[in-house]
This record gives C-alpha cells, sequence and structure tokens, in this order.
C-alpha cells in the first residue's frame, strides 16, 4: 500500500469566544454525563437543570471556564440533594471527573482565557482543553476515515484537516462545510472542515448527530479528488453521488465502529448505541424528501437529488457487502471525476445491482461490485486501469469485518 497519511489539526483560534465555548463544554458535558447516561426521569431533570445552569452561566465572562465547570458541577450536588435523587453519586462522580480535567492553567501556562478578542484565540491555539469533546471525537473521525482511504488510494500522499469551530447563525441549526485552502496540491492536501454549532440551543439533540456531521465532512469532502493536480474545488450539495453515495458510505461506517467500538472515544456501550442510532436517523433525515422536522422547498429538493445515491448504497449494504461498497465509495470519490462521469457510475450501478451474487458468495459479489469501474469512467484521465485490478483483487479476500 503507498503511504498515505492523514493529521488531524484543530489547536489554533478558530473557535468560539469565550462564552461559545463555555456554552459548548458546559452543555456537551451534561449532555453526555447526565442527560443521557441514565434514563431515569429523575435524573433526566438533574441533566436539564445543568443545562439551564450552563446557558445562565456562561455570560459571566469574567469567570474563567474551569471556574465555570466547577460551579456547574456544583449546582449539580445542589439539586440532587435538594431533590433527593436516588442514585446521583455514582452519574455526578462522572460529570466531576470530567470537569475536573479542563484546567485552564494547565491549558496554556499562566495565560488563562478572559474574553479578549485578540489574546484568548493564542491561548486557544496552545492547549483547547476546553473544546476536548469536540476535538478528541475529530481526532477519533480522522483516524477511522483514514483506516479505509490507506486501502482505496493508490498514490502517496498527505491529508491535514483543520477543525474550524463557528457560532450558528441560524441557532437551532447544527452544520458543516469543507473548503481546500490556497495551498491545497497534490501529495500535499488540506481542507479546512467548518462545524457550525448552534451554542445558545445547544441539547442533546445536537450532541448525539455532531459525530455525523463531523465525518460526513472527513470522510466525503476531505479526500475527495485526491488524485486531481492543484488545488481541488468544493463539490456541490447536488451531487447525488458524494451527497447521497458516499454519505450513505460514512453513515454506515461510522454506525459500524460504534457498534463495535472501534470508534474509542466513547466507553460507555448504551451511549456508543444511541450516537449510531442518531447517525443512522441524520444520515436518513438528510437525504429522504418529508423526513425530519424541515418544510423548505429548498431543503426538499436537495434530499430528492441526494436520495438516488443513497437508495443504491443501501441496496448493497442489505446484501451485507456495506464495507465493500465503503471501499468503492472512497475510491471513486478519490478521483477527481466530473460530475457527468458520476452520474453515469450510480446509473450503471442501477442497472446492475439485480445481478449482483448473494453476499454468501463475497468474492463473486464484489468482482460484479467493482469489475465496472474502467468502463463507467472511461474518458477521465483520473481512471488508473490497474488500480482497477488491484481493487478486484483486494476486495474479494476481504470480509466486512475488514472493514
Amino acid at each position: 500500500m503507498p503511504q498515505v497519511s492523514f493529521l488531524a489539526d484543530f489547536r489554533h483560534g478558530d473557535h468560539p469566544d469565550l462564552k461559545g465555548r463555555k456554552q459548548f463544554i458546559g452543555k456537551s458535558l451534561a449532555v453526555l454525563h447526565l442527560v443521557l447516561k441514565d434514563r431515569q426521569s429523575a435524573l433526566k431533570q438533574l441533566g436539564q437543570a445543568v443545562l439551564q445552569k450552563a446557558q445562565l452561566d456562561a455570560d459571566l465572562n469574567e469567570e474563567a471556564l474551569d471556574i465555570y465547570l466547577r460551579n456547574l458541577l456544583g449546582e449539580a450536588k445542589l439539586y440532587a440533594n435538594r431533590n433527593a435523587l436516588p442514585g446521583h453519586e455514582t452519574i455526578i462522580a462522572t460529570f466531576r471527573s470530567c470537569a475536573r480535567k479542563v484546567s485552564c492553567g494547565a491549558c496554556a501556562g499562566k495565560d488563562i482565557c478572559n474574553g479578549h478578542d485578540l489574546e484568548d484565540p493564542r491561548i486557544v491555539a496552545r492547549g483547547a482543553l476546553c473544546l476536548e469533546p469536540l476535538t478528541s471525537t475529530f481526532a477519533n473521525l480522522v483516524a477511522l476515515a483514514a483506516r479505509l482511504y490507506a486501502m482505496a488510494l493508490h498514490c502517496p500522499g498527505h491529508l491535514e484537516l483543520r477543525l474550524k469551530t463557528t457560532r450558528a447563525e441560524a441557532t437551532a441549526s447544527l452544520g458543516g462545510r469543507t473548503f481546500f485552502p490556497d495551498d491545497d496540491d497534490a501529495g500535499q492536501r488540506k481542507a479546512v472542515v467548518e462545524i457550525s454549532l448552534p451554542l445558545e440551543e445547544l441539547n442533546a439533540s445536537h450532541i448525539v448527530r455532531l459525530p455525523y456531521v463531523m465525518f460526513h465532512e472527513v470522510f466525503v469532502h476531505g479526500p475527495e479528488s485526491w488524485t486531481a493536480a492543484g488545488r481541488r474545488v468544493e463539490t456541490s450539495e447536488t451531487c447525488e453521488f458524494r451527497e447521497g453515495f458516499v454519505d450513505a458510505a460514512a453513515a454506515h461506517l461510522l454506525s459500524v465502529a460504534l457498534t463495535r467500538r472501534d470508534v474509542t472515544l466513547f466507553d460507555d456501550e448504551s451511549l456508543r448505541l444511541l450516537l449510531a442510532e442518531a447517525t443512522q436517523a441524520a444520515h436518513k433525515e438528510r437525504t429522504t424528501p418529508g423526513y425530519g422536522n424541515t418544510s423548505l422547498r429548498a431543503a426538499s429538493e436537495l434530499k430528492t437529488l441526494r436520495q438516488n445515491g443513497a437508495i443504491l448504497f443501501g441496496a448493497i449494504e442489505r446484501m451485507n457487502l456495506g464495507g465493500h461498497a465503503a471501499l468503492l465509495a472512497a475510491i471513486i470519490n478519490s478521483w477527481p471525476s466530473s460530475p457527468r462521469q458520476r452520474g453515469a457510475f450510480l446509473a450503471h450501478l442501477d442497472r446492475i445491482l439485480p445481478g449482483l451474487p448473494l453476499s454468501a458468495d463475497t468474492p463473486r459479489a464484489t468482482q460484479r461490485l467493482f469489475s465496472h469501474l474502467g468502463g463507467v469512467l472511461k474518458g477521465g484521465e483520473a481512471v488508473d486501469h490497474q488500480l482497477v485490478r488491484k481493487c478486484l483483487s483486494i476486495s474479494a479476500d476481504l470480509d466486512e469485518s475488514d472493514f
């Protein structure tokens, strides 16, 4: 295999201000370790109380962020004792442990963020402990994507994925986008993954979907057009291949990784399963017209365009060949193919699906699945027929558990 490396970069100043970071860390810890940790209604009320306190206290910018978290911990203890909540000691202990890991002094030495627009970004760039639930998830997701693309890519290179977080303009929306800086080039790929966080309204629904939103950008767009010459051009949201088929591959890989505990960030099994369910629900909402809470015509039209690619991936996934289909998605995603070529691939795939052997005959099924690559993308300079033959050989020897 060629030498391929992915690097997650998040230590810089492109993150929300002090108030925004307080909102994120306070609410994230409350959701992950209180709201979602236990289904008892009384303990869920404890989590909601801490969520409200996190929003109110974030306005007090004169407080250091670690002091802000200690105050949230105090609120949790006070609420539990006042309401005589049974079994709260164990659940609060986990919240306490995570909150105490954030030390402003340990993060960047004697310099502590105080809400100063010029100084704070330089301090955050040296540590960013206050963003740990986000940055550690991002690093894990980059490693997950790198594992599959190491099999898919046929030329060496390096990809630096820079995580940028911003306050969402629409307060209730969680979103992501990827763009390529001017120094993105062949062999030294660079991509900026920008995640918009609805910090004022941040809740459990946003937190459980955050891994999927980030992994879509990391897996679908970060390595896209890997073999292009020079700087890459961003993909339109209307691309049914990348926004439908490759997005479905991302949702499949993330769900499987969470279920198998390949994403090491989350130790709690019930939380991992909840995140896997949220991943599938978010993917369905993104690619299914009429599904979800949006009624905007523009959003519905985008979903319609993406739906075909997602349906095709789902058909292969139901044959227990989801991992092989994800490898196929990554291979074609790495080529700088035109929209017409990507559309031709999906059309051809639609035609051959009825003839695929049952999943019990994995080598023959994958032979059929991969064998049309060269023909479908003919005329494109990116097609490497040696790579096609290599993929045929590799895919036939792989079991679904290898992905």
